[in-house]
C-alpha cells in the first residue's frame, strides 16, 4: 500500500524495453533472500522458490486474461538491482509495464523503511534486520489472490493451509509455452463449484467463503477495487477486510502488516507461544501484556514483533528456505 513516502534510493518507473531480461532498482539494502523467506508464502502456488540458486518463480494474470511467468534473482547480495527474467516468451511493452509494477508490489519495494531501520538499529534484537537486508513482506501481485489464501489460513495448521492451497492452485490454467499453472482465477472457482472445492481443498466450512470472495471479485466490487488500487488508508483498509466472510481482526492485522501498515500485532497462538517462551518466562501474558511490551515501538509495532519473532521461529520450526512440498507443476528447464 502506497500510504508511506518514498525514499530517495527507490526507482520511479521502470525502463521499459524489449529484452528478455531486466535489472530493477532497489531501496538500499534490499535483500530478495530475506523479503521471500520474510513469511511462509514462498511455499504457496504460483510462488516457487528455488533455494540453490535464490531464484523466485512467479506466475501472473494481467486484466486482459494474459498470463505470464517470470523469475526474480538478485546477483551480488543485498542492494543490487533484481533482474527480471521473462520465462513465457517477451510479453508486450503495455503487459510489461503492469507486470513491472506487480513485481514492485510482490517485493514491496514502494514501502518507506527508514524510521524503522533506525529503530532496528538501536534494539539488539532487531539489528540483523538492516545488516541482512530484512524488514519487507513477500506479497501476491493482487489482493484477490492474497485475500484467498489468508482465509485459507485461519484456524489451521500451516502445513495443511499449504496443501490445501497448492491443491487448489492446480486449478488453475497453464501459462502458454511452460508447465506452469497461473492461479485460478474467481470465475474458475465458482466454475468448479462449493461440493468440488470442498473435495480438493479439505477446508471445510471456509470453502463458502473462499466462494464468496470469488463472486465479489468476479462481480467487480467497489471495496475489492479500491483495495487493488494501492491507495488506501490504513482504516479504510481495515473496514474492507473485516467486511469479507472468513476474515476476521487476527488475519486483516496480518494483512495489513504485509501490505505495508506496520502498526496492529496480529494476536494468535504463534504469538503467545513466541511470547510465553521469549519474553515472559514461560508464563502465558495476555494479549494486553503482549501489546504493552511492543508498544515503545510504535507506529512499528507489528514489524518490531515480526522480525523480532522470525529468527526464533525459523530456528523453532527449522525453516530452510526449502519448499515443504514439491508443486503440481516445476518449472520446466528454460525456468
Amino acid at each position: 500500500m502506497r500510504h508511506q513516502k518514498r525514499t530517495a534510493s527507490i526507482s520511479r518507473a521502470p525502463r521499459v524495453d524489449g529484452s528478455r531480461v531486466q535489472r530493477l532498482k532497489v531501496p538500499d539494502g534490499f535483500s530478495l533472500r530475506e523479503t521471500v523467506l520474510s513469511h511462509g508464502w514462498y511455499e504457496l502456488a504460483p510462488f516457487w522458490w528455488e533455494d540453490a540458486s535464490a531464484r523466485l518463480f512467479r506466475c501472473e494474470t494481467l486484466p486482459d486474461g494474459s498470463t505470464h511467468r517470470f523469475s526474480l534473482s538478485q546477483r551480488g547480495g543485498a542492494g543490487r538491482a533484481v533482474k527480471v527474467e521473462w520465462i513465457a516468451g517477451r510479453p508486450s511493452l503495455a503487459r510489461r509495464a503492469i507486470l513491472l509494477a506487480r513485481v514492485r508490489k510482490i517485493l514491496n519495494l514502494d514501502v518507506d523503511l527508514s524510521e524503522f531501520m533506525e529503530l532496528c538499529l538501536r534494539e539488539p534484537r532487531l539489528r540483523y534486520v538492516p545488516r541482512t537486508g530484512a524488514g519487507r513482506f513477500l506479497r501476491c501481485g493482487n489482493c484477490y489472490e492474497e485475500i484467498f489464501k489468508a482465509i485459507c489460513g485461519t484456524n489451521i495448521a500451516w502445513k495443511q493451509a499449504v496443501l490445501a492451497i497448492n491443491r487448489m492452485a492446480a486449478l488453475g490454467g497453464k501459462v502458454s509455452g511452460t508447465a506452469a499453472r497461473a492461479f485460478p482465477s474467481p470465475e474458475d472457482f465458482l466454475q468448479v463449484g462449493e461440493r468440488r472445492l470442498r473435495e480438493i481443498s479439505r477446508l471445510g466450512y471456509r470453502v463458502p467463503y473462499l466462494l464468496a470472495w470469488a463472486q465479489r471479485v468476479a462481480e467487480a466490487d467497489p471495496d475489492w477495487r479500491h483495495l487493488e488500487s494501492g491507495r488506501v488508508p490504513r482504516d479504510e483498509a481495515l473496514r474492507i477486510l473485516l467486511s469479507i466472510q472468513g476474515v476476521g481482526k487476527a488475519t486483516a492485522r496480518y494483512l495489513l502488516m504485509v501490505w505495508g501498515y506496520p502498526g496492529e500485532i496480529s494476536v494468535d497462538s504463534s504469538v503467545y507461544l513466541y511470547c510465553r517462551r521469549a519474553r515472559f518466562g514461560g508464563r502465558t501474558p495476555t494479549e494486553r501484556q503482549i501489546l504493552a511490551l511492543y508498544e515503545s515501538y510504535r507506529p512499528w509495532q507489528a514489524y518490531a514483533y515480526w522480525f523480532e519473532f522470525l529468527p526464533w521461529a525459523k530456528r523453532h520450526w527449522r525453516l530452510t528456505g526449502k519448499p515443504r512440498k514439491v508443486p503440481t507443476e516445476r518449472p520446466t528447464s528454460s525456468a
